[in-house]
């Protein structure tokens, strides 16, 4: 399958596009102010990247000889400028540097097109610096208001210790390494695994048309042989990892929420299933045996097993403890040991370590603990490669490090060392050839923003949304205001998470409020006078907290309502309903229902539910506040539980033939539920009644799906679509 090839008059660097011709600059194609003079200084320094351009080069660069201007007053101007466009920074720079007494130099990798008559140079410079890791907002995989907040507050805390060990024990980055794009898939059919083979030759990757293998270096790709029945739009096939031969490819399956390993030959023919309700990860170096994973809870899997190269002789290597799970397994290159990634999540704590053990599930080590931590690949030469991601502003962007362990032991021998720090750049699904030679990796974005749609009348679909939020960061709606003219979300486009609102007619998003820290989750309040929200917590030894705040809609100081501890989310009735409902995790294994008023604070418990931190769990109070409907994600039934207030039996709604669902919310009148459903390539958008019967709404294909807020006025549906772009790169002699 051939690959759409760039403009040829387009320089791309990190999400940015510079025109040529036109003398454009767009940022994940919005198109940015930038002034004559300044566009010129930044094609001058892209032209000569990785090298100094100095004041002089410049000067001549925007004057003639003959033209009597405060030179230097001029080019400050121009420098900042495009600072400012690019969000860049001259104390902690990722584009333009400045050289001392001499000059500027752009650092950052330029993309180049073929064609392309300027002689522009790809030539990534390393920086010196480490800043400190601050939160790391996981919009890409939030899909519902209620995980969004708890996640972003658990990960807020955990933040402060890892940044804390990399500031005191970093060291500096590697130099001369450069990245080469291997596919050109467009945004909107991203690339989402992919596996080079320990010879280096080939690459095998997924997209929306399945399976393709690419022989690198050469325009040759084909596609894999697809599995009966299976249609790639609607199911998902992901390259998993390839047999030391480099013929033979294992892959993973997953059709309805259910999953599966096979494996097939790139010679042709048939696939062959190896095993049912499982994800393979890795295959032993000499081929014999394959690791996977089982039983999937919220944050990963919760055991992992070995079996035979054709499925046989399978047995269990390790379960992971209680509220954690395990994730990217990976051999050592002897074959001797595997190292796993191991999520752990508590009320009060939420880490992520890469781990070690023995073919017997002993000798266990922690080689890395950093919940900054993206992926990780364990190379021939003693080295572990991992990624995390950057601190805000460029907490989209992840960098790669590195650690020397020893092969048979996993111990550590040294401390971490940084090996990129480039911009605009995500290092993600990590894999690398036999000999360490190449590495691969898919450099991915996602953003979210704001869709609007009017639902038909008389129980018809809903008309195809369009897009409110038109800037390059992620929104979440939450709310609307209480004429059904405005819509209330989050977004992280100031830097800290904050609050906005934005008209249906709008262009632009008014502030509303603001942190300290995190502004998360906004909810109207029952008479629609006050928006109250959340606030990332107080990092207090091992226990955190989240203050629930108030601010007039109108606009004005924020007021502290409550203090709470394992918060999950809280909602709001309508009136003529006065009810406010906040959600605590108490324990690992119950959450409490907490009534709230927004002046007076803390009410009376409500309800107890028994859910544990592993739990994929999404909560939503009835408008009328009798109920609460509830799910949880991974149940194959597709089941809607809903709680009573008032002292009543729990009862289900169950919709059959769907499931994963990933967010609930009642509709408009509360006669019914707004659910969406996550497949491998598609969201869909439901609407419930109470006997199970469901409506799509609406299904686009996306990586992420988010929760569905009707208006007051039941005209409107504001939902979170999502724009994904994402293609495999690769690193040679690092």
């Amino acid at each position: 399958m051939a690959s759409p090839a760039p403009a040829p008059d387009k320089i791309r660097f990190g999400t940015f596009e510079l025109d040529v011709t036109s003398g454009e600059l767009r940022k994940s194609g919005i198109l940015l102010k930038l002034q004559p003079q300044p566009f010129r200084v930044l094609l001058l320094l892209i032209e000569s990247a990785g090298q100094v351009v100095t004041r002089e080069e410049i000067q001549r660069c925007l004057w003639t000889d003959s033209t009597f201007v405060d030179f230097e007053h001029g080019i400050n101007f121009s420098i900042n400028q495009v600072r400012c466009a690019l969000t860049d920074s001259a104390e902690n720079p990722r584009y333009v540097e400045t050289i001392p007494k001499r000059g500027y130099r752009f650092i950052a990798p330029v993309e180049v097109p073929f064609g392309l008559k300027r002689p522009v140079v790809s030539m990534p410079v390393q920086l010196q610096s480490v800043t400190t890791s601050q939160l790391r907002p996981e919009l890409e995989a939030i899909t519902s208001r209620r995980r969004s907040a708890m996640m972003m507050i658990v990960i807020f805390a955990a933040a402060f210790l890892g940044s804390a060990y990399f500031l005191s024990h970093r060291a500096a980055p590697a130099a001369g390494i450069k990245p080469r794009r291997l596919t050109a898939n467009p945004s909107g059919m991203p690339v989402d695994r992919a596996m080079i083979s320990p010879d280096g030759k080939y690459l095998a990757y997924s997209d929306q048309s399945g399976i393709q293998l690419q022989l690198i270096g050469a325009n040759e790709t084909h596609t894999l042989e697809a599995l009966d029945g299976f249609l790639p739009s609607q199911a998902g096939l992901y390259p998993a990892a390839w047999f030391p031969n480099a013929v033979r490819l294992m892959f993973n399956a997953e059709l309805a929420g259910k999953k599966s390993i096979w494996t097939a030959s790139v010679l042709g023919g048939s696939p062959q299933k190896l095993r049912d309700d499982a994800l393979g990860y890795a295959v032993s170096p000499d081929g014999s045996l394959i690791a996977f994973t089982t039983h999937p809870t919220r944050i990963g899997e919760r055991e992992i097993w070995l079996m035979g190269s054709d499925g046989e002789d399978a047995r269990k290597l390790l379960t992971a403890t209680e509220n954690s799970g395990v994730g990217r397994v990976v051999w050592s290159p002897e074959g001797q040991r595997i190292a796993y990634q191991r999520f752990h999540w508590e009320t009060d704590k939420f880490e992520i370590s890469v781990e070690s053990c023995d073919l017997k599930g002993s000798q266990c080590v922690v080689i890395l603990s950093d919940s900054e931590l993206v992926d990780f690949w364990w190379g021939p030469d003693g080295r572990l490669i991992y990624s995390r991601t950057e601190p805000q502003p460029n907490e989209k962007d992840s960098n790669l490090w590195e650690i020397r362990i020893n092969p048979r032991t996993a111990l550590r021998l040294g401390e971490p060392r940084r090996l990129t720090n480039w911009a605009g750049f995500s290092f993600e699904g990590l894999t690398g050839t036999s000999n360490g030679k190449r590495l691969a990796f898919r450099k991915n974005s996602v953003e979210f923003d704001v869709y609007v749609g009017e639902l038909e009348r008389s129980g018809g679909g809903l008309k195809m949304p369009r897009r409110l939020t038109l800037d390059d960061h992620d929104d979440f709606p939450f709310a609307w205001t209480p004429d059904s003219k405005a819509v209330i979300f989050m977004s992280n486009r100031n830097g800290p998470i904050n609050v906005f609102k934005q008209a249906l007619d709008g262009k632009s998003a008014e502030l509303i409020a603001t942190g300290p820290g995190e502004a998360l989750a906004p909810t109207l309040s029952p008479d629609g006078s006050w928006i109250l929200y959340a606030v990332t917590p107080k990092f207090k030894g091992s226990s955190q907290s989240v203050r629930l705040m108030r601010v007039p809609l109108s606009g004005g100081a924020p007021q502290e309502i409550l203090e709470t501890h394992g918060y999950l989310q809280h909602d709001c009735t309508r009136l003529p309903a006065t009810l406010c409902v906040f959600a605590e995790q108490i324990d690992d294994r119950q959450v409490v229902f907490w009534a709230f008023d927004p002046i007076l604070g803390k009410g009376r418990e409500l309800l107890r539910y028994r859910a544990s931190p592993s739990d994929m769990f999404d909560w939503a109070l009835a408008p009328d506040g009798l109920h609460v409907a509830t799910i949880k994600s991974h149940d194959p039934e597709g089941r809607i539980r809903i709680l009573s207030l008032t002292g009543k039996s729990e009862r289900d709604v169950v919709v059959p033939g769907r499931g994963g669902f990933c967010s609930v919310n009642w509709d408009a009148d509360g006669n019914g539920f707004l659910v969406t459903s996550q497949s491998p390539r598609l969201v869909s958008l439901l609407h419930v009644n109470w006997d199970g019967r469901a409506k799509l709404l609406w299904q686009r294909k996306a990586t992420g799906g988010g929760l569905a807020i009707p208006s007051p006025d039941g005209r409107y549906l504001a939902v979170a679509g999502s724009t994904a772009d994402s293609n495999v790169w690769i690193l040679e002699d690092f």
